[in-house]
């Protein structure tokens, strides 16, 4: 039943219980009606509040995110979750990932971050994907980035094409509560032009 819908049919009975009780003189009947707005209005601030800032507090956005000329982040964001082991997502690397400049190691060597989660200091444990530009293949290389203890550990786990969709299965021990990571352009250089990726959450 559409959205829409149940709030009319709601609301119609809300009415016919208010008109009914015209005719019907007893206090139980005034405690049910009493009970049935009580419920209708928790119900409405659960679902268009209390759903809605869960949602958007602890849940990830499948978009394209954009990680501007001159910047490291594609956006502040602080995104909880309780218990996490494993994400997997469907990403795109768009024209502009294919970041290269003759004599700049910093840019060229460097491992950007795609997605990921840990915990809070992400530099002590946390697990995320990072990604360079491969001049010579004219592929994105991808990494499983980890941090252990503060021990950083990095393993290449393959590439893939500019416009290439690939989804991305993310493994790991148990973190009880931690936060979850988006695209950061990073390392110590900036993004050289735009830089936009496509992450579609499972």
């Amino acid at each position: 039943m559409k959205k829409l819908t149940l709030n009319y049919l709601f609301i119609g009975l809300g009415f016919t219980l208010i008109l009914l009780g015209w005719f019907i003189s007893s206090v139980y009947y005034e405690v049910a009606v009493n009970l049935y707005f009580a419920i209708v209005l928790l119900s409405m601030v659960v679902l268009t509040v209390l759903i809605p800032l869960l949602r958007w507090l602890f849940c990830n956005v499948s978009k394209t995110y954009t990680i501007k000329k001159g910047g490291h982040y594609s956006g502040f964001r602080f995104k909880p979750f309780i218990k996490k082991s494993s994400q997997s997502v469907d990403v795109t690397f768009h024209e502009g990932c294919n970041t290269y400049e003759k004599g700049n190691d910093q840019l060229n060597e460097q491992i950007n971050k795609l997605f990921g989660f840990g915990d809070i200091l992400h530099h002590n444990n946390s697990d995320r994907i990072g990604w360079r530009y491969n001049n010579l293949t004219k592929k994105i290389d991808l990494f499983n980035y980890r941090y252990v203890y503060g021990e950083l550990k990095v393993v290449g786990i393959g590439d893939v094409l500019i416009g290439q969709k690939i989804r991305i299965d993310l493994k790991s021990s148990t973190y009880w509560f931690g936060v979850n990571r988006f695209p950061y352009f990073g390392g110590k250089a900036v993004a050289p032009n735009d830089v936009k990726i496509t992450l579609t959450f499972k």
